[in-house]
């Protein structure tokens, strides 16, 4: 053993001292010691960071307690051994991965587990905003209509109708990014259609054969996009505060980095929120390393935690490629995406748009951010998180009743959707029947990844399905398993 374990191994545990490195040394003596090889597994990061938090005594004593406790046992919905990094030209490397409840259908040979191979899939259902029963859909009506009507073709309710309706979403599209913590100013933003701009922001700043670092490979949007030019990906992992900005700087000493993509307040599916400290420490590294910094946020107003400083923000500004959501709250009602960047970039952007002519119409914009201001003070926010909340406790809730023991549950900390991993496999179809019986009508074949009929977990939309479809839906699960 390592002198730096053995001194570690009878430290004294302490809240002030760095778990995390407690933790990985922990994992790496266990890979060392060939439990890979007997087919045991180490724990996923933050469950054991939940036990030693609260643990008495040494390092060794902990992990015994940990080893004691069966965490040291195949389980299916704990951890992934990653044996291949796809997307790469680097050799074979070894990794481990914190829960993933699927594979992809173009690599999944590449990613196995310790004790079956390629059973990691799923069905998308329910969906990740609010209806429109639950938006007061007369008032947009009206002003869309307004803005319609001669003289005021142009109108948001100002005494502007002769100003250019371009301009004029340019200059509201800032107050609304503003009030979201995002300072902008005129030729840093840009309005595109919902789906496109990861896309447009990759194939404009990236060349095939160039290195992207992401925080997990397991980010399907981000694969298609930055994999479809071809560049390699490299992940730096995560923890509780986000991306490992340790590992980043260690790839970037290694080779060239172009860019460094991050999902700020919700990973996909991870669920993990960058700290400001993490996001401080991106952010120079960025300005260190010169390379891109690329976060997409696609949760807007749905945070079940404060919220913390945009990488869009102001300090950050001129050094962050910034893709939002326009509304999650809007979304039933019109979808947009917003990108903000240095004015150089921003420009290139829009050159590439209005090549393919996927240029928003202004005055429906316009009219969309009219109505979304008519929402946007606290109390009426607050008003679906709460809501939002407390169907997330009853879920919860219902979960640990009937399938605490044959599946895990990963609830958000922003967003409106959640993920279920099974301990083992289900049969898709009766799958399917249940969820159909259980109330979800909105099933998403086209989001949804089946390998062999068969099924390993449930990414899951709560927006819109009360609590009695997840009670039918975990009673049936039960049973199934």
């Amino acid at each position: 053993m390592p002198d730096k374990w053995k001194e570690l191994w009878e430290t004294p545990l302490d809240r002030t001292s760095s778990l995390v490195e407690q933790i990985i040394l922990r994992c790496l003596e266990a890979m060392n010691k060939g439990y890979l090889q007997q087919g045991k597994k180490v724990p996923p990061l933050r469950k054991l960071s939940e036990k030693l938090a609260v643990s008495l005594g040494t390092v060794k004593g902990a992990y015994l307690k940990l080893r004691c406790e069966g965490y040291f046992t195949p389980r299916g919905h704990l951890g992934t051994y990653v044996s291949q990094i796809p997307g790469g030209n680097s050799p074979l490397r070894l990794e481990w991965t914190d829960s993933v409840p699927f594979s992809f259908r173009e690599d999944r040979s590449t990613y196995a587990t310790c004790y079956e191979m390629g059973h990691n899939s799923f069905l998308k259902i329910g969906t990740d905003s609010p209806g429109p029963e639950r938006l007061n859909l007369k008032k947009y009506l009206n002003f869309l209509q307004a803005s319609l009507d001669p003289p005021k073709r142009y109108s948001v309710g100002t005494k502007r109708e002769n100003e250019d309706p371009e301009e004029m979403l340019d200059e509201f599209l800032g107050g609304h990014l503003k009030e979201r913590g995002i300072e902008t100013r005129q030729g840093q933003r840009l309005l595109l259609p919902a789906g496109t701009a990861l896309a447009l922001v990759a194939k404009a700043l990236l060349s095939p054969g160039d290195c992207v670092v992401v925080a997990s490979l397991l980010d399907i949007p981000a694969r298609e996009a930055f994999l479809g030019i071809p560049v390699g990906l490299k992940p730096a992992g995560y923890d509780r505060e986000g991306i490992l900005t340790s590992k980043v700087e260690q790839i970037c000493q290694e080779q060239n980095v172009k860019a460094v993509f991050v999902r700020p307040p919700a990973a996909f599916p991870q669920n993990v929120t960058m700290s400001e400290k993490r996001r401080d420490e991106l952010v120079e590294l960025a300005h260190r390393y010169k390379f891109a910094l690329i976060a997409q946020d696609d949760v807007c107003e749905f945070w079940f935690s404060h919220p913390f400083i945009p990488l869009g923000s102001k300090r950050h500004q001129g050094r962050a490629i910034h893709i939002s959501r326009l509304s999650s709250l809007a979304a039933a009602i019109d979808s947009y995406e917003v990108i903000t960047a240095a004015d150089p970039f921003v420009h290139r952007i829009y050159k590439k748009v209005k090549a393919l002519g996927l240029s928003v119409n202004p005055v429906k914009a316009l009219v969309l951010i009219r109505f979304l201001n008519g929402l946007g003070n606290e109390t009426y926010a607050r008003k679906f998180i709460k809501l939002y909340a407390a169907r997330l406790t009853a879920i919860q809730h219902s979960f640990d009743e009937h399938l605490s023991a044959k599946a895990c549950i990963v609830i958000p900390r922003a967003g409106l959707s959640l993920w279920i991993c099974f301990e083992k496999a289900v049969r898709a179809d009766l799958l399917l029947s249940l969820i159909r019986d259980s109330g979800f009508s909105d099933y998403n074949s086209g989001q949804s990844i089946v390998v062999d009929g068969s099924v390993t977990a449930l990414h899951a939309g709560f927006a819109r399905h009360g609590e009695e479809c997840w009670e039918s839906l975990f009673e049936g699960l039960a049973e199934l398993l």
